[in-house]
C-alpha cells in the first residue's frame, strides 16, 4: 500500500535532467517516430547566452564523462521553455510561461537512433499555467485565482486544469474547480504541483489565503494567514477533493517566481510521496 508521508526538515533538489526510456513506434498513439526498446537516456537544457529567447533540448547517453555541445545537437526550439514534466514512461513535455497570457507546449521523446524527435502536436493553454505535474497519461498544467461562472449571474474564485493527453496527440481538455473554502476554513486556494498516487486519484498542495486574489494574471496569493502548516488534497480525474490533509510541522508547500507556483511535492521509486 502506498503512503503519503509529509516530513520535516528534508531539503529540496531541484532537478534539471530526467530519464527517458524509448517506447512504441506504433503511430496509433500520435506519438510518431517514438521507439520500443529498453534504451535508457539522459535529458536535459540548455541555453546559448543569457539572452537567449531559445532552449536546446540535447540527450545523451552518460552525465559523468564526455563532453557535449548544443551547437549541430539536440534540438533548438523557438520558446524559452521553463517547465519540463515526464511521467516516466513516453515523452518530456515542455511548456513556456508567459505570466497569465496563453502558453504553448510541444513533447519530445527518443527514434529508434536514440535521437530526440518531436511527439505529438504542439498545443496551447489560453490562461497560461501557474504550476505542473502528471496523472496517468496526462501531463497537466493548472491555474489559480480564475473567477469562474456558477451559474444565475454568480461567479466564484477558482483553478483550471489542463489535461494534455499524451496518448492523443497532446489533445488537450480542460476542467475547472472552485477554490473559494475548499478546505472548510474559509480560505481560498492555489493549488501547487501534481503527482500521481496511482489508484485514479492525485495529491497537490494548497496555499491557502484570505481575501481577494491580487497581482497581474490574477493568480497571485492573498495573505497567508497560516504559513505554518501545510495542506495537501486528494483529488480524482474529475476534480472531485477525496480528502484534506493538513500538518503543523512545516509551512506550506510552494515555490514561487511570479505567479508560477513551483512544485514541492514528488514520488520516490517505492511510490511514497514526499512534501517540502
Amino acid at each position: 500500500m502506498k503512503k503519503n508521508n509529509i516530513l520535516k526538515n528534508v531539503g529540496i533538489l531541484a532537478l534539471g535532467l530526467f530519464t527517458l526510456a524509448s517506447c512504441s513506434n506504433d503511430d496509433s498513439d500520435g506519438n510518431n517516430g517514438i521507439s520500443e526498446g529498453t534504451a535508457h537516456k539522459k535529458f536535459f537544457v540548455a541555453t546559448s547566452d543569457a539572452e537567449s529567447k531559445a532552449s536546446y533540448l540535447l540527450a545523451v547517453d552518460d552525465l559523468e564523462s564526455g563532453t557535449v555541445t548544443i551547437k549541430g545537437q539536440g534540438i533548438e526550439n523557438p520558446y524559452a521553455f521553463s517547465a519540463f514534466i515526464s511521467n516516466g514512461t513516453r515523452t518530456i513535455t515542455a511548456m513556456q510561461y508567459r505570466q497569465g497570457d496563453p502558453s504553448v507546449g510541444l513533447s519530445y521523446g527518443l527514434n529508434s537512433d536514440g535521437k530526440l524527435v518531436k511527439a505529438g502536436g504542439e498545443f496551447q493553454l489560453p490562461k497560461g499555467y501557474g504550476t505542473w505535474g502528471t496523472f496517468g497519461d496526462y501531463a497537466i498544467a493548472s491555474r489559480s485565482g480564475q473567477t469562474l461562472s456558477i451559474g444565475e449571474g454568480k461567479t466564484a474564485t477558482g483553478a483550471i486544469f489542463y489535461f494534455i493527453d499524451q496518448k492523443n496527440k497532446n489533445a488537450v481538455s480542460e476542467r475547472t474547480i472552485v477554490t473559494d473554502n475548499i478546505a472548510g476554513n474559509g480560505q481560498t486556494a492555489t493549488f501547487c504541483g501534481i503527482v500521481d498516487i496511482g489508484n485514479g486519484e492525485f495529491l497537490t498542495s494548497l496555499v491557502l489565503a484570505k481575501g481577494a486574489l491580487s497581482g497581474g494574471g490574477g493568480a497571485t496569493t492573498a495573505t497567508v494567514e497560516y504559513p505554518d502548516s501545510v495542506w495537501i488534497a486528494k483529488m480524482d480525474i474529475n476534480l472531485n477533493v477525496k480528502h484534506i490533509y493538513r500538518d503543523d510541522r512545516i509551512s506550506y508547500s510552494s515555490g514561487r517566481f511570479r505567479s508560477s507556483y513551483i512544485p514541492q511535492i514528488g514520488n520516490d521509486d517505492k511510490g511514497n510521496t514526499y512534501v517540502f
